[in-house]
């Protein structure tokens, strides 16, 4: 094993501690130097999935969470705006928008190159995220159920 994936491991090890002692459910695995953690919370409206890898290989952090929605076909293109603006506000992280299912994520990555990874780090891509997510979700699904045009989702 090599030393970058002797650091991703105490990494993994410690969030999955902290994420214990916060009472947090989580599942966790560990797979050819990729260490990943999968747990879900409920923020003010919609539960929110969010996967977490420590890849010792490449030396990087990686937070994605899936929308529990997929993007009508026929609002795909008002989504991809509505995406690239929200984008356009974020000082960290971004949506993404499968154009073939619809499916909108929000993703936040990290690099600890010849570094010692950081469960501080970890913290702040987990509570960032999560409030990004939790701001938008609820405007994404209103896109998406007509509730809101492009218009009510920029204001």
């Amino acid at each position: 094993m090599n030393d970058a994936n002797v650091r991703a491991g105490r990494l993994y090890r410690a969030f999955c501690a902290w994420l214990e002692e916060q009472g947090w459910p989580y599942r966790s695995a560990e797979e050819g130097g990729i260490f990943s953690v999968r747990y879900t919370m409920t923020g003010d409206d919609l539960a929110m999935r969010f996967s977490f890898e420590i890849d010792g290989r490449r030396e990087t952090l990686l937070m994605r969470s899936v929308l529990p929605f997929a993007l009508r076909r026929d609002l795909l293109a008002q989504g991809a705006l509505a995406v690239t603006a929200v984008n356009n506000k974020l000082t960290d992280g971004n949506f993404e928008v499968d154009p073939r299912s619809g499916e909108i994520s929000f993703r936040m990555s990290s690099c600890f190159c010849g570094a010692e990874p950081d469960l501080e780090v970890v913290k702040y891509i987990l509570a960032f995220s999560a409030m990004v997510v939790d701001d938008y979700n609820d405007k994404f699904l209103a896109l998406n159920q007509g509730k809101a045009d492009l218009m009510a989702f920029l204001q």
